[in-house]
């Protein structure tokens, strides 16, 4: 759980509208409800998540995993289209 806070005198912009955009009806919700409960893939999402942004390998890993599956896709067309064309081959020399 990640908690920030931040003192603002009530002469600034910043102490009229919260940061969050909660209303009060948000607050007393929240107060009802109780903290709210994270399943184990929601903890270790918002972790990966985190690990991520501390360490500066979100986009590398971002552009690797688009470049390997854009790869792989076209790998998997070029081999359709031979497989094709060698069927099609064969059946015109059937014909000869």
């Amino acid at each position: 759980v990640i908690e920030v806070s931040k003192k603002v005198s009530s002469v600034s912009n910043e102490s009229s509208s919260s940061s969050l955009n909660e209303t009060s009806l948000d607050n007393v919700l929240s107060s009802i409800n109780g903290p709210t409960k994270l399943n184990t893939v929601t903890k270790s999402s918002i972790d990966w998540n985190q690990y991520k942004d501390e360490s500066g390998i979100g986009e590398n890993i971002e552009h690797g995993a688009k470049n390997g599956f854009l790869a792989k896709k076209e790998f998997l067309e070029r081999c359709d289209v031979r497989k094709f064309e060698k069927e099609l081959e064969g059946r015109q020399k059937e014909k000869r």
